[in-house]
């Protein structure tokens, strides 16, 4: 039995269901009753279980509007020469001051060359029992196919970019005054002719970093000159003749498969990184022709707490990139937590 105060308690509260427990004369509609505020009561705890969990995750929820007709600032332009390497990089490369393709090539080959004719491997196979030595032909196998992927798959411009200096990386590139050969400008019915490098006060042309295009450039207006601006015209030139100075433009064997002549343009909103590979638009002199292929298998992660989040105010976060540093943007913050993860 209940006690006097429990069970006045029962049939006076407002709790729907509790007061059919002890008022309904029926066992089994009893006990219904309380099966049922039993369940409830679970599920409710459950999602409030949830909703915890869920608040903890730090989630964010990004709401995008469409305005028509509203002013809006003149993009920004970022531009990579699909001819990496500048006309100072074969003078680095004829003094022996950065590691060449074509020395980085012979390394690759060597290291490959050791790796499958190692003499200890001989030495223990030669005095090994069989099964012993069914072992070693397994490891033997194993070393091949590493061999294979050292002298073919790592001899690309992306390898080579890794096992450069960052200094060394940006001196093969293009630079700003060589690779802008004109700019114009065109803003308020007016014209106007910028130098070569497109050195003019409206104008900031910064340098960025890519391991398959080595150095790129993004030309972007100043904030006041952002809503005066109509277009923007750049004459680039596109890199030394493919007959330059043979004995140390090596191709990287594995970059056949993705060889490209002209420009890569990505147009994106100011002082924003550019997502040139994703979002860039292959440019080519007498031609445009670009198909975008891409299988991706999405693993799904849950978003990161308080992601690139520091005790300021987030318009005063700043995310870096070897010298450049870009406004917070929460799909650059999400990417660079990617990259972590994959790091670790």
């Amino acid at each position: 039995m209940l006690p006097e105060a429990a069970r006045f308690f029962l049939e006076t509260t407002s709790i729907r269901g509790v007061g059919k427990i002890v008022k309904t004369q029926n066992v089994f509609l009893s006990r219904l009753w309380a099966l049922f505020v039993l369940a409830s009561t679970s599920l409710l705890c459950y999602s409030v279980f949830k909703i915890i969990v869920d608040y903890l995750q730090y989630d964010v929820n990004i709401q995008t509007y469409h305005d028509i007709d509203d002013a809006t600032p003149f993009p920004a332009v970022s531009i990579c020469n699909n001819q990496a390497f500048s006309k100072n990089a074969y003078r680095l490369w004829a003094d022996n001051r950065v590691r060449s393709p074509s020395e980085f090539n012979r390394q690759l080959r060597q290291k490959a060359l050791r790796m499958l004719s190692d003499p200890e491997f001989r030495a223990a196979y030669s005095s090994a029992n069989q099964s012993a030595r069914q072992q070693l032909r397994e490891s033997i196998q194993n070393r091949a196919y590493m061999s294979m992927h050292t002298s073919l798959v790592m001899d690309n411009s992306r390898t080579y970019y890794q096992n450069t200096a960052a200094n060394d990386s940006i001196l093969l590139g293009h630079e700003r005054n060589e690779s802008l050969v004109e700019c114009v400008i065109k803003y308020s019915s007016r014209q106007a002719l910028g130098t070569k490098g497109c050195h003019d006060p409206m104008l900031n042309v910064t340098l960025f970093s890519d391991p398959n295009f080595f150095n790129c450039m993004t030309i972007e207006f100043n904030e006041d000159s952002w809503s005066e601006v109509l277009s923007l015209t750049l004459i680039v030139w596109l890199g030394p003749d493919e007959n330059y100075d043979m004995r140390h433009r090596q191709g990287f064997l594995y970059d056949v498969f993705e060889q490209a002549y002209g420009l890569r343009v990505a147009i994106h909103e100011p002082r924003t990184q550019p997502k040139i590979l994703e979002r860039g638009i292959q440019t080519e002199p007498g031609k445009m022709n670009e198909i975008k292929y891409q299988p991706v298998r999405f693993v799904r992660e849950n978003t990161p707490k308080k992601p690139c989040i520091s005790p300021e105010e987030t318009s005063h976060v700043k995310l870096r990139d070897l010298y450049n540093e870009y406004n917070y943007d929460q799909e650059l913050c999400l990417d660079s937590k990617v990259q972590a993860m994959v790091l670790e």
